[in-house]
């Protein structure tokens, strides 16, 4: 295992084309967040158990090391471990630890720059009919029809043949107009009366029926 190849191949034994002996080593290295290139570069190859499925041993010192957790830099905890492990002081340590910090950078600034998940729209519970959607507004038309012709003849022949006309006056300076609305009329008959000085014209449109005073 003093080379990094060996040490690698043994955290992929399916690589080798060997039959696992147990079910720890069927499985090969289960932390998935940190990489058997990395574990191999820090010095350790694979020699996990059913007990200790992670367990790693270094090739130098024999340093046993398990309970790997994400955040954990397996160089940096072999430093500690085994401070005077020869291995450490060697070129290829440094450089494989040079690459790990550097993938370890470049995955936080990929995360960094990926948005949060768009969180899942909360359910509403049902409730009742607004009474702003209910109520009516202060201004309603509720309805908006015209009496017909029998309507309007009947109630006018109601209130008696004795009735008397209403006059409506319309003063403009000397000038007086008086409509007179007979109720035994047809609907819409009304009579013009017009009280005009002599020296005013009246002109009569018979086609728009309009009146105009000159």
């Amino acid at each position: 295992m003093e080379t990094y190849s060996a040490r690698l191949l043994s955290f992929y034994p399916n690589a080798t084309g060997s039959e696992p002996e147990d079910e720890a080593e069927a499985g090969a290295w289960p932390i998935t967040t940190l990489r058997g290139e990395d574990m191999a570069g820090a010095g350790f190859y694979f020699t996990g158990s059913t007990k200790t499925p992670d367990s790693v041993t270094c090739h130098s010192c024999k340093l046993q090391a398990w309970k790997w957790e994400e955040k954990d830099d397996p160089f940096a905890q072999h430093k500690v471990g085994s401070p005077n492990c020869d291995y450490i002081a060697t070129d290829e340590f440094e450089d494989c630890h040079r690459v790990f910090l550097a993938r370890q950078e470049a995955k936080q600034s990929i995360e960094a720059l990926t948005p949060p998940p768009t969180p899942a729209k909360p359910l509403r519970k049902p409730r009742g009919p607004s009474k702003k959607k209910i109520a009516l507004s202060k201004i309603m038309t509720v309805c908006d029809v015209a009496p017909s012709y029998t309507q309007d003849h009947t109630a006018m022949s109601q209130q008696g043949s004795d009735s008397k006309p209403i006059d409506i006056s319309i003063t403009a300076g000397d000038s007086r107009i008086t409509i007179q609305i007979n109720n035994d009329g047809l609907r819409g008959e009304f009579a013009f009366v017009f009280d005009i000085p002599p020296q005013q014209v009246l002109t009569w449109e018979a086609g728009t029926k309009r009146a105009r005073i000159e």
